[in-house]
C-alpha cells in the first residue's frame, strides 16, 4: 500500500511539473472586444405648464421643469435601434438647477402624445415609475441612467418632473446638440479578434500590447477590452 501511494506521489508531481513547463511554453491568449456606441436625440419632446394650461410648446428650444414651472415629456423611437444591443442609457443635461438639493423624478409613458399638441390639459398620465435622482446643487451637470431594463413596445416616451422651484433643460430644437437628451444604444460588435500576449503582462498588467483592427473605427464611440484566458476565462483584465 505504501509503495502504490508513493508511485502515485511521483506520478503526479510528474504530471504537475509538465503542465508547468507548458505553462511557458504555449503563449496565453487574450480577446479584445470592440463596444459602439450611438447617441441619438429624442424624436420629440415637449414641455407643458400648468399656468399655460391650453398652449402647445412643442417648439421652444429650452425647458423649465419644477413645482414652479412645468413638466418635460421626451420620445424615442426604435429606428436607429442595433438588432444586437445590449444597454441602453439616458443621457439628461441640466444647464441649470434653481433650487438644491432637490429630486428628479422620470417616469415612463404609454400612452400616446404629439409634440404639436401636447398641453397641460390633455398631456398623458405617467406610467411605471422609472428612477428618482437627488440633485444636491446647484449647476449644469450631465446625468446617465441604465434603462434597459424599461425598453420594450415600440418606443422609449418619458416625462421628467423636479420637486423643486426648477431646473433648466434643452429640447432637441436647441442648436447646441450637447445640450439635448440623448438615447445611447451600446452593443458588442463582429469585430472581435483574439491577440497573444505576454504572461507577464497578463498577470502583472505591465507592458504595452499592439493590435492591428480589421476594420475602420469610430474611436469616439467605442470601448475596448482584453479578456483574459490564461489564469481564469473571460476575466476582464482592462
Amino acid at each position: 500500500m505504501k509503495k502504490q501511494a508513493k508511485t502515485m506521489g511521483l506520478l503526479l508531481l510528474t504530471l504537475m511539473s509538465l503542465v508547468a513547463m507548458m505553462g511557458l511554453w504555449f503563449t496565453p491568449k487574450a480577446t479584445a472586444v470592440e463596444y459602439v456606441y450611438g447617441n441619438y436625440d429624442a424624436e420629440a419632446d415637449s414641455c407643458v405648464y400648468p399656468y399655460k394650461p391650453d398652449t402647445n410648446n412643442g417648439t421652444d428650444d429650452l425647458c423649465y421643469v419644477g413645482t414652479e414651472q412645468g413638466i418635460q415629456y421626451s420620445r424615442w423611437n426604435y429606428t436607429d435601434r442595433p438588432a444586437n444591443w445590449n444597454k441602453a442609457t439616458l443621457l439628461i443635461t441640466l444647464h441649470y438647477v434653481d433650487t438644491a438639493p432637490g429630486n428628479i423624478s422620470i417616469y415612463k409613458v404609454t400612452e400616446d402624445w404629439d409634440e404639436s399638441t401636447i398641453t397641460w390639459n390633455n398631456r398623458p398620465a405617467l406610467d411605471s415609475f422609472v428612477l428618482n435622482y437627488t440633485k444636491w446643487e446647484t449647476g449644469s451637470t450631465g446625468l446617465e441612467f441604465d434603462v434597459t431594463d424599461f425598453i420594450d413596445g415600440t418606443n422609449f416616451s418619458i416625462a421628467i418632473l423636479y420637486n423643486e422651484t426648477y431646473i433648466k433643460m434643452a429640447n432637441r430644437e436647441h442648436a447646441d446638440p450637447g445640450w439635448r437628451h440623448k438615447l445611447k444604444w451600446s452593443f458588442e460588435s463582429d469585430n472581435i479578434m483574439n491577440v497573444e500576449v505576454t504572461q507577464d503582462w497578463l498577470i502583472e498588467g505591465q507592458g504595452t500590447l499592439d493590435i492591428t483592427w480589421t476594420t475602420e473605427i469610430d474611436w469616439e464611440n467605442v470601448k475596448l477590452e482584453l479578456i483574459n484566458h490564461f489564469d481564469e476565462l473571460n476575466t476582464t483584465i482592462i
